[in-house]
């Protein structure tokens, strides 16, 4: 029974453990403001403003993204990864699997643009 429950929580923790949600916010590089109409082309998923992405964190997995707006210049950024704490130490002391799903992209992204030089 003690196993059987100690499997069940492995693996719950191994299958959550294997996505995040990501959001993302496009800034003006020069006035900090925050660019309201965008594209954002990420693991093939086209997102707009106020819309979310789930992506895997697995640690092997680099994701880019392909950055939209009028009136800015289009850009390809890669997207900022972090260690997550609480699955490091899942990882560490009960299940080694979860390891590998460690490191992965931050749920806020935020990218910053330049103005088009010949929309100026």
């Amino acid at each position: 029974m003690k196993r059987t429950a100690i499997a069940c929580v492995c693996a719950a923790a191994l299958v959550s453990a294997c996505m995040t949600t990501v959001k993302f916010r496009v800034v003006d590089r020069d006035s900090f403001k925050e660019i309201e109409e965008y594209t954002i082309l990420v693991d093939g998923k086209t997102i707009r403003p106020g819309e979310t992405v789930r992506l895997s964190t697995a640690d092997w997995e680099n994701f880019s993204a392909r950055v939209k707006a009028n009136g800015y210049r289009v850009e390809q950024i890669d997207l900022e990864k972090t260690i997550y704490g609480g699955r490091l130490a899942v990882g560490l002391l009960l299940f080694w699997p979860e390891l590998g799903w460690v490191y992965g992209p931050k749920s806020e992204q935020v990218f910053y643009l330049i103005k088009d030089k010949a929309e100026k």
